[in-house]
């Protein structure tokens, strides 16, 4: 009788140790399992931001004349080149999604004082809320410290990108710093792009948390089943899945992979409902292995994904047909006009283009041709403006921003244009819609004026133009 009262107890006792053992095997695999899958996760996003980082400064690059840049380094005076590298920085932080593109010249690794400013981007949205800041010729005070000064000065004698991760006054971000080299292979000064490190860690803990979640739900599951088998004494078995357990957590504990996170078989044969619970086991290891890979796998597709985005992204700002910038584009670049004329940096002109017959293209060839015909033109523009920017800001009508070289020969250019539209009106091999021709108006930016000012003059001298030729056809 007495035994018959003590089994019970027992069964109990071993059932409720076998539950707890099984319970801190699971919350010490999923401790374990996500650290290894955390640290899986943050090197592989932290890789594919290094390449998004990385295609930044290449393609920055290749449009960035290093000698010019040193020549306004060394003079502190901005050139129309550094103007066009500061808007193409400004426009990579939106198209990219980044926190800053800027270039410094590293003085020290001190921390004080260390890096001399020359460039750095500006997001739309800090434009619009007035918050640009001129940084070209300054000094960076403490906002640096020795780390980073010494990052710096160490990509500046690099011959390849660096990747830091970096704290300053603005917070902590994760970069990529390029040395800028001359045309003479002197190293004088760096180029550095940054994403805020957060965001790295955020999708690496919101991923980590998921497979943690799906463990331990998988766990829970085993153990619940696990539950309605214990009818029998199996002490010695549960001690040899224990030690299986302390072996797996010991393996988990030591490696760096997900790869190495196995399972080991316990080696017994009890022919009950512990056999299979040895597998489940096993093969949950094996699964969430699987599925952290798998996991992995997606998650890098994902971020590809993301910068194929970015990348068609850019393409909201060009005309479908004809392929050069359209309206939205001119309203982005008016602002940064905006600011130079704020700035007292501005000279520039606007070319008002409206193409002529078109209507009647349309209505008597279709509007095929009335597509080739407005193509036609806008190549015309292209080639005879090589050194600015067009725009397609309606059906029939072309803006152009004369800065430079085009600025400078703005009227021989106009010349030029139309000169081009009379020889091919005046062509009989060129079919109708291949005979391009175009009222064109220009007017250049005077102190007092706002880009509307500058743009209202050239759309008036535009439609005189048009009416003169008008009325020079009709007679």
């Amino acid at each position: 009788m007495d035994n018959s009262k003590v089994q019970p107890e027992c069964n109990k006792t071993i059932r409720k140790s076998i539950i707890i053992r099984l319970m801190l095997f699971l919350f010490l695999m999923s401790v374990i399992v996500g650290q290894l899958t955390f640290l899986g996760y943050r090197d592989s996003i932290r890789h594919n931001y290094q390449i998004h980082l990385k295609g930044a400064i290449d393609f920055i690059s290749t449009r960035m004349d290093t000698d010019d840049l040193q020549d306004c380094i060394n003079t502190g005076k901005k050139s129309d080149k550094y103007e066009e590298l500061r808007l193409l920085l400004d426009d990579m932080v939106d198209t990219l999604d980044l926190l800053y593109i800027f270039i410094m010249v590293p003085l020290n690794t001190e921390g004080h004082d260390s890096q001399l400013y020359v460039m750095e981007s500006h997001s739309a949205e800090e434009y619009a809320e007035g918050k640009y800041r001129d940084m070209f010729g300054l000094t960076s005070g403490d906002e640096f410290p020795a780390e980073a000064s010494r990052n710096f000065m160490n990509a500046l004698n690099s011959d390849e990108i660096c990747y830091y991760n970096s704290k300053s006054v603005w917070g902590h971000q994760y970069n990529a710093t390029m040395p800028l080299i001359n045309s003479k292979g002197e190293h004088f000064a760096v180029i550095c792009a940054e994403i805020d490190n957060t965001v790295i860690m955020n999708l690496a803990v919101k991923y980590t948390v998921l497979s943690v979640l799906f463990y331990l739900l998988a766990g829970l599951i085993a153990i619940s089943i696990l539950y309605k088998w214990m009818k029998s004494n199996i002490t010695d078995p549960i001690r040899q899945l224990e030690q299986s357990a302390l072996d797996f957590a010991d393996n988990c504990e030591n490696s760096n992979s997900p790869e190495y996170v196995i399972f080991n078989d316990p080696g017994f044969k009890t022919g009950n409902e512990l056999d299979s619970l040895s597998m489940s086991i096993k093969r949950m290891a094996h699964s969430l292995r699987t599925y952290v890979h798998d996991l992995l796998k997606a998650n890098e597709a994902a971020v590809n994904a993301n910068l194929e985005k970015n990348r068609i992204s850019k393409l909201i700002y060009k005309d479908s047909l004809t392929k050069v910038k359209n309206k939205a584009a001119y309203l982005e670049d008016k602002i940064s006009i905006t600011e130079e004329i704020k700035n007292g940096d501005a000279e520039f002109a606007i070319m008002m283009i409206d193409i002529n017959d078109l209507k009647k293209i349309n209505d008597n060839f279709g509007h095929e041709h009335g597509d080739e015909f407005i193509v036609g033109t806008c190549e015309t523009i292209c080639e005879n403006y090589k050194h600015s920017s067009v725009y397609r800001v309606g059906g029939d009508e072309f803006i152009v921003i004369l800065k430079g070289r085009d600025y400078e020969n703005r009227y021989v250019l106009e010349k030029e244009l139309s000169d081009r539209f009379k020889g091919y009106i005046s062509d009989n091999l060129r079919k109708p819609w291949q005979k391009y021709s175009a009222a064109t108006g220009i007017a250049e930016y005077m102190s007092g004026d706002s880009v509307d000012d500058v743009f209202a003059r050239a759309d008036e001298a535009m439609y005189i133009n048009k009416e003169k030729l008008k009325a020079h056809i009709e007679n």
